[in-house]
């Protein structure tokens, strides 16, 4: 690649706290980088990072005689970032998240560096954080040089915070060639669902669509992988509708683990809707890994699960809270292994033309390399 200088912002606190999604930016995006972690303001290097002398008498000075600086919001890790941005001669900034780069303007700003952000979907659908950021949002909207979405859907939200059009780039999170090489067992009874007990995933109701699944197929199984706040709810559920033999939770898996439950199940569930808060999916990479895998998916008519699932070609798409109908799609595949199959395969072909991750990061990279060349013309 290029020799221009990027940092990578990421607000977990750790590189062993990454979502795959995030995970594969720090890990593939093949420019000369540094990597940032540590919350809001990623500030960071690594667990051990520490500020230098100077730092520390800069920071020090700016308490003690209670300057203007010193009363600002985050003000220690806006002055580690600004230093880490400086000393490493970071050409670009790449904020994971809407929030991340709205957040850090003021540094980028002053620095004259340019941001490019990713949009997942959290931080621009639930409305509380929208209303309470606003403001930012508006201002990071028309210093940015782009904003990366991993669904249409979220375009016209970030046009309605006054993001240009041109700004907005599409590219869902890929999946994997491991993922790819996956062979189905059509003849499996399986079905396999992974992702956070929260109210989007909405794993209750892929559980009650389960239950009229059992009324015509008892032989019927139904993994679920994840953890989160809903997780007791659910198994109460399973509990008392008596099918605790039939659904199985797993908890937290690893990615081996998740391909061997593809490669052993029939169909990939996944009954998303909007929470009550305004959360809602970007594209959930789960979906976009079963497709790869040569599952048929069954899932909802929501955000950007209609980029990549074709309804009635490489799966099933139902309405949000629809669990009838979602029973029946689920029940017409486990009596049609020909059409398992053959939606499974078209899915698969729909991901390796579109949507593998060789393609997200591929198009990531041009467009920052793009950026970067009408930004340093610009200067020029």
């Amino acid at each position: 690649m290029s020799n221009i200088k990027i940092a990578i912002l990421v607000p977990n606190p750790n590189v062993q706290h990454l979502e795959t999604f995030i995970k594969n930016h720090v890990e593939k995006i093949n420019f000369d980088k540094i990597v940032l972690y540590g919350g809001p303001i990623p500030f960071k290097l690594s667990e051990n990072d520490k500020l230098s002398l100077l730092l520390k008498l800069t920071y020090k000075f700016n308490v003690f005689f209670k300057t203007k600086k010193s009363k600002e919001k985050w003000f220690y890790q806006k002055l580690v970032l600004k230093s880490h941005l400086k000393k490493h001669h970071v050409q670009l900034v790449f904020a994971e998240y809407v929030l991340t780069g709205s957040n850090v303007l003021d540094v980028c700003k002053e620095l004259n560096i340019p941001i490019i952000a990713t949009g997942l979907g959290y931080e621009i659908s639930v409305t509380k954080i929208i209303n309470d950021n606003r403001k930012n949002y508006q201002e990071f909207l028309k210093y940015c040089s782009s904003v990366i979405v991993v669904a249409k859907s979220m375009t016209k939200i970030l046009t309605e915070l006054g993001c240009d059009k041109n700004k907005i780039i599409h590219s869902p999170a890929g999946a994997s060639t491991d993922f790819l090489n996956i062979e189905p067992d059509y003849n499996s009874m399986q079905l396999f669902a992974i992702g956070r007990f929260v109210e989007k995933k909405s794993p209750h109701s892929t559980i009650l669509s389960f239950y009229k699944v059992l009324q015509v197929y008892p032989n019927a199984k139904l993994i679920i992988a994840g953890d989160g706040p809903l997780l007791p709810m659910c198994m109460d559920i399973v509990r008392s509708l008596k099918i605790e033999n039939s659904v199985s939770f797993v908890g937290k898996i690893s990615q081996e683990q998740q391909r061997d439950y593809l490669k052993n199940s029939r169909i990939f569930v996944q009954h998303s809707k909007l929470a009550s808060d305004g959360d809602s999916e970007g594209t959930p990479v789960a979906i976009v890994e079963a497709s790869s895998a040569g599952l048929p998916v069954v899932s909802t008519i929501h955000a950007g699960i209609i980029d990549v699932v074709v309804n009635n070609e490489t799966g099933f798409l139902v309405d949000e809270g629809d669990v009838d109908t979602m029973a029946e799609k689920i029940i017409l595949l486990l009596s049609d292994s020909e059409l398992a199959k053959k939606m499974g395969a078209a899915g698969k072909h729909n991901i390796q033309t579109n949507f593998t991750l060789n393609q997200h990061i591929q198009k990531i990279e041009e467009h920052i390399s793009n950026q970067y060349k009408v930004i340093k013309a610009i200067k020029d």
